[in-house]
């Protein structure tokens, strides 16, 4: 069976994995690089949870609404890959000031991320870093590249 997470299965309980049906958050993480100044974020916790869940390490997430960089900061610390869309320019010129400055395939691009020449570009970025195959969903597009 393909592993899709670092998860060790023997020692789950030793993790920092929420194992509750209902995850109750207390307080918003305002560690690191998170900040609250953008409308549409969501709390550092959630995107850190799924990422851990549901990817290993060096695997590429894709946020095509990248907004204040909330899963792109999870990422850095998580050890993943990403690609980040963003129609804002200004948001996404904000994140690179922020983000460490590594050799991995993580890109952040200026685009809606509805359009297929966006998703193109996309393509080429997994291309560069010799990512064959892929499949993307987007709300009511399902694009197989």
């Amino acid at each position: 069976m393909t592993k899709f997470n670092d998860i060790n299965i023997d020692k789950w309980k030793e993790s920092e994995i929420w194992t509750d049906s209902l995850w109750l958050i207390s307080e918003r993480d305002k560690s690191g690089k998170h900040s609250n100044s953008y409308h549409g974020n969501f709390v550092p916790q959630l995107p850190h949870q799924l990422i851990l869940r549901y990817t290993k390490t060096g695997d590429i997430v894709f946020d095509p609404f990248v907004g204040n960089g909330t899963t792109v900061f999870e990422c850095e610390t998580l050890n993943r890959n990403y690609i980040g869309i963003d129609i804002q320019a200004n948001l996404i010129e904000q994140i690179r000031a922020k983000i460490d400055k590594t050799d991995s395939c993580s890109e952040l691009i200026v685009g809606d991320s509805t359009e297929k020449k966006t998703i193109n570009n996309v393509k080429s970025i997994l291309e560069k870093y010799n990512k064959k195959k892929f499949s993307l969903q987007l709300y009511t597009h399902h694009i197989q590249i």
